[in-house]
């Protein structure tokens, strides 16, 4: 594969890749093959970004600590809403959805929790089936004393078992 910087041939290797591309700045890919140039350009071989962006959206949704700006627009966009219809689903303003999306306004525990829930039920929805994992648990085990993201890891070697309609 040749660079598309500097058109020098880069090497492929397996390694960890920060996913910045997904909008958000936790998620690493781990064991993908990566092509790299000598110019520093890296380039990810990722042969599923809707399984991958699935997987990444349920990973946000199992998370311990409050849902962050960057990862309620993530959700948001992966349930395939604009703000304004985001907002009418959770009966508030736009500019709070703008808000919290910006991180200028805190989410609140009742809004983070019908985030999750409404995203679990729409990918219950598109999998025409329900997940086969308790709610409650997930719901009470959720800290509101952090606001900051914790790390996602997608082994993309088990990718395909990961995503939400595989978890049965």
């Amino acid at each position: 594969m040749l660079c598309p910087n500097c058109s020098l041939k880069m090497k492929q290797t397996k390694g960890n890749y920060h996913y910045a591309e997904s909008g958000l700045d936790n998620v690493t890919l781990t064991n993908l093959t990566i092509y790299i140039c000598v110019c520093g350009e890296k380039m990810p071989v990722i042969s599923d970004i809707q399984g991958l962006h699935k997987t990444i959206a349920m990973a946000i949704v199992k998370s311990k600590t409050i849902l962050t700006g960057e990862q309620i627009r993530f959700l948001r966009k992966e349930i395939g809403l604009k703000a304004v219809e985001f907002s009418k689903l959770l009966s508030v303003n736009k500019v709070s959805v703008s808000r919290w999306e910006t991180g200028k306004e805190p989410l609140g525990r009742s809004n983070d929790k019908l985030i999750r829930l409404f995203f679990i039920r729409k990918t219950e929805e598109d999998c025409k089936q329900m997940l086969q994992y308790e709610v409650g648990p997930l719901l009470a085990g959720i800290s509101y004393k952090t606001h900051k993201a914790s790390p996602i890891n997608i082994p993309m070697n088990k990718l395909k078992t990961l995503q939400p309609c595989h978890l049965h």
